[in-house]
């Protein structure tokens, strides 16, 4: 994928956007219309083809355990935030 050579050409670390890992895991249901990864290195947008893809820069512990069930996890309470990330969420995934 085009992400993955920017990120290896650029040395930076690429996470899926909380988003799209909540919505995966099933705490939400809200996606982003367009590809948009989260990145160690600066924001930035391109156009490849027809496609927008969009880079927003994150904390580093945020973005380089993304490969990890734990990370992902952690992408979904941050997509959350702190007041909808509560005991409830385990309860809302099981009755999806």
């Amino acid at each position: 994928m085009v992400s993955r050579a920017i990120a290896r050409v650029s040395g930076t670390c690429l996470a899926p956007h909380s988003a799209k890992v909540a919505r995966r895991l099933g705490v939400s249901t809200q996606a982003p219309t367009e590809a948009v990864f989260y990145t160690t290195g600066r924001a930035r947008s391109l156009k490849v083809g027809n496609t927008h893809v969009h880079f927003e820069h994150a904390p580093e512990p945020l973005v380089r355990n993304a490969d990890s069930a734990a990370g992902l996890a952690l992408l979904a309470l941050h997509c959350l935030g702190r007041q909808h990330a509560t005991t409830d969420v385990p309860r809302a995934r099981e009755a999806a």
